[in-house]
């Protein structure tokens, strides 16, 4: 490493891993069905090596990242090209216009999973075998009023997913209370993280975007296409800023009872095609203000570890 300059490897990886159609989408309990593609769904890569040692970080515009899909790929880049399992991380979106690919009572195409499997391992290897010499620059920058908390406490004490029986106009102005529901259970986090990676000529060659927002904006209960809702209409934004050939991947922050639904009768739509596009271009922008403000590069020092955390259900008391 280029200790003036703080320089390391890095390299990007992307494949598109839209699956045949038709197929049963994941994140809802009743069936519904994608037969057609309304936009593709990628599996996106960036690795870093510094010092001997090198991380990996892919996400996948699906529901989930299970087991039977990671681990055969994390094995094969460990024996392959060196990179301990400990050192990959990877992770979904979460949409919920993609492929079932968890172990539901879905249908699920095990065809296309195995070959999930293999186009994981094939983009991390893409990563790892086109890295180039970069310099590491960490952004922050905010996202806000695109999305809320699911969750509202009631006077009583109890909490009700969304508004309850309570509806959007009873709940009032932003900081009026009702006697029915009194606020949001929890907080938002509008931080946008960004850490980016320039080449020698000072190019912007791709960069993590990092954001908390449930991804079931652009179809809802009746989608009946495969999409990968706004984490890919941000990735998009950023390439028409920096260039088709820049690679952007979306990491999903803590987002379980983040959403997008303001529950507000709002100019633009509370779900659908508009406000997908709305937290795409708002997550953008603020990914780009965050690239462009970062002003110090980082040194890269790389280290990773692997445990396993049993998270039990919430059990609500008095």
């Amino acid at each position: 490493m280029n200790e003036e300059r703080k320089t390391c490897q890095v390299g990007f990886g992307l494949r598109k891993i839209t699956p045949p159609l038709p197929c049963e989408l994941a994140g809802y309990p009743h069936v519904r069905q994608g037969g057609t593609v309304r936009d593709d769904l990628f599996f996106r890569v960036m690795a870093i090596r510094s010092g001997g040692q090198a991380v990996v970080f892919g996400v996948a515009d699906l529901i989930a990242m299970t087991e039977e899909i990671c681990e055969p790929a994390r094995q094969r880049i460990a024996s392959e090209c060196g990179v301990p399992a400990e050192c990959i991380m990877l992770s979904a979106t979460h949409t919920h216009t993609g492929p079932e690919v968890r172990d539901t009572n879905k249908v699920r195409n095990p065809e296309y999973i195995a070959w999930l499997s293999n186009e994981v391992a094939e983009a991390m290897r893409q990563a790892l075998d086109n890295m180039f010499e970069a310099t590491l620059r960490v952004g922050r920058g905010e996202a806000c009023n695109v999305a809320f908390n699911r969750i509202f406490r009631q006077a009583n004490g109890q909490e009700v997913f969304g508004l309850g029986r309570a509806s959007a106009k009873e709940l009032g102005a932003p900081g009026q209370a009702t006697a029915r529901v009194i606020g949001p259970a929890g907080d938002v986090d509008p931080t946008v993280l960004t850490l980016a990676a320039y080449d020698e000529t000072k190019r912007l060659r791709g960069a993590l975007v990092n954001f908390a927002c449930h991804p079931d904006v652009i179809g809802g209960a009746t989608a009946d296409f495969v999409s990968a809702d706004w984490p890919g209409m941000t990735c998009d934004a950023l390439s028409g800023i920096y260039g088709d050939d820049t690679v952007f991947v979306l990491m999903q922050g803590a987002s379980g009872d983040i959403n997008h639904n303001s529950n507000r009768d709002d100019f633009i739509p509370r779900g659908g095609p508009l406000r997908a596009a709305l937290i795409g271009r708002a997550v953008a922008g603020a990914a780009a203000l965050a690239i462009e403000s970062a002003s110090r590069d980082l040194e890269p020092k790389i280290s990773g570890t692997q445990r396993m955390v049993e998270i039990p259900f919430l059990t609500r008391t008095e």
